[in-house]
């Protein structure tokens, strides 16, 4: 038998030739065995010119100019394509008004600028003084939101332009703090932040006669709208977020069960998504009323248990957010 210890030998594993087989004449092992040294030499062959031809092609590729190895049109024309078919539209929409604005007002006061040729400091001068003049029709400031909103609109427009950041330039430094004095005039002037109105109590009465718990579908909305009504803080944004995890069950002092949202992976939460670590965190309960027969926290366990008992729930999904189809 030939050592196999040294592979860069090569050797057949047994020669055949001196081996005896049950069943096998002598003549057929010897031109087995000679049959076997053959395939093993070609396969060897075969595998040197493959090699070798790998290498010359990975020697080609690296040689070659790289803008010689595709259409470098047509790949932005791709891009281009994907990024404009990928928009939010009302996003973009809210982006050309904001430009457009700002070009009229340029036009207003006898000036033309070239966006894109024209200096940051001279850009930085002309956005200060144009977040300094914006008024509603009536001459009144607009809400913060608004100004916010339109400085993020043209944020979007130059990036995409130029790749200006007009927030962290350091030329940008004065037209930013611009937006921080319109803000403090509009809430100087009397204006005040309008939010939400508080749900009436006749409209909950309303909401509870429907939320009777007859179908799925409207457990499910009884369910939705209860972690909306108690945790909620942005609207449905962060609802896709929600598992089944994210919620926890504890006792009050008073006896009383309910219902606690465990972590946030809001906005408006600012550090840590983990509530208990933030300091601006405001504990949200969700406290059963057993007396009622549209208990929040009856509805969220008999929710729960109705959505972990799908077979394979517990290896398939642990979205808190079923959809209808699943």
């Amino acid at each position: 038998m030939a050592s196999v210890i040294d592979s860069a030998l090569n050797p057949p594993l047994i020669d055949f030739r001196y081996a005896t087989v049950s069943g096998l004449s002598g003549d057929e092992m010897f031109i087995e065995s000679v049959s076997s040294n053959f395939e093993r030499t070609g396969d060897d062959l075969t595998a040197l010119i493959a090699d070798c031809t790998f290498s010359e092609e990975l020697e080609k590729l690296f040689s070659s100019d790289p803008e010689t190895l595709c259409n470098l049109d047509e790949l932005e024309s791709l891009a281009a394509q994907l990024e404009h078919d990928n928009e939010c539209h009302s996003t973009v929409s809210k982006e050309k008004a904001v430009i457009n604005r700002l070009t009229a007002w340029l036009a207003e006061n006898n000036l033309k600028v070239d966006y894109a040729t024209a200096s940051v400091e001279e850009i930085a001068k002309w956005v200060r003084y144009f977040y300094a003049t914006l008024r509603k029709s009536d001459g009144s400031f607009y809400s913060p939101n608004t100004i916010v909103g339109i400085r993020a609109a043209l944020f979007r427009y130059f990036m995409k332009l130029r790749g200006l950041n007009i927030i962290a330039h350091e030329a940008f430094h004065s037209a930013n703090l611009m937006v921080k004095n319109v803000c403090n005039a509009y809430l100087k002037s009397g204006g005040r932040v309008q939010h939400y109105e508080a749900i009436e109590s006749d409209d909950l009465v309303k909401l509870a006669s429907y939320f009777d718990r007859s179908t799925p579908t409207r457990l499910q909305e009884e369910v939705y709208f209860n972690v909306l009504f108690y945790f909620g803080n942005r609207g449905r944004e962060w609802l896709r977020g929600l598992t089944v995890r994210s919620f926890r069950e504890k006792a009050l002092s008073n006896g009383a069960m309910a219902i606690e949202l465990q972590g946030s992976t809001s906005k408006n939460v600012k550090g840590s998504s983990d509530m208990r670590l933030c300091d601006d965190n405001k504990q949200a309960l969700m406290v059963a009323k057993p007396e009622s027969r549209h208990c929040p926290v009856q509805a969220f366990q008999l929710y729960l248990s109705k959505i972990t008992a799908v077979p394979g729930w517990n290896h398939l999904r642990t979205s808190f957010c079923v959809r209808n189809h699943e």
